[in-house]
């Protein structure tokens, strides 16, 4: 707690966050300068290596995903604080009015280089394709989200979408 306020002050409040499945601690620290989006995972989690993939990738996601604003490891804990989005989650339903929203991130961001970071390979979806050739069929050289549900892209209320926990960030093709 000291090791996050030091980056929040003091909270006024923490407000949990339901949704994603992944995280020990997910929640909204209000302080003093404002909301900060906290997650984390006890550091020995077999899923800890979650964190160090966003860490590594937040740098390179300007403009499609909050920012990486600090990480603290301390006391058997990782915690990383992100920028807060003010919004809500996507709707994804034929229709929907956030479509065009989604479809123009995913744009942005299959457009983009992916970074020379370490990152999911396209071969874990073997068991997905009928023939070993056709994984070459997903194999690029963008940068993948790969983990696209509505509770992992949100809807600001300036209305564009931004897309949010990037724990499987994939080398892939565009299309994906």
């Amino acid at each position: 707690r000291r090791a996050v306020e030091a980056h929040t002050g003091p909270p006024a409040t923490v407000e949990p966050v339901s949704g994603g499945a992944n995280s020990a601690i997910a929640a909204v620290v209000h302080g003093p300068d404002g909301p900060v989006f906290v997650k984390g995972l006890p550091a020995d989690h077999r899923q800890a290596w979650t964190q160090d993939r966003e860490a590594a990738i937040a740098p390179h996601l300007a403009g499609v995903a909050p920012q990486m604003l600090w990480r603290v490891r301390l006391e058997g804990w990782d915690l990383i604080g992100w920028e807060h989005i003010n919004g809500r989650r996507a709707d994804f339903s034929p229709g929907s009015a956030d479509l065009p929203l989604v479809a123009e991130v995913l744009g942005l961001r299959a457009e983009r280089p992916c970074p020379d970071v370490p990152l999911k390979p396209v071969a874990r979806w073997r068991e997905h394709v009928d023939a070993p050739g056709e994984l070459d069929l997903l194999d690029g050289t963008a940068l993948a989200h790969t983990d696209l549900n509505p509770d992992n892209v949100l809807v600001t209320d300036d209305g564009r979408a931004v897309l949010v926990d990037w724990a499987w960030p994939t080398r892939a093709a565009a299309w994906i």
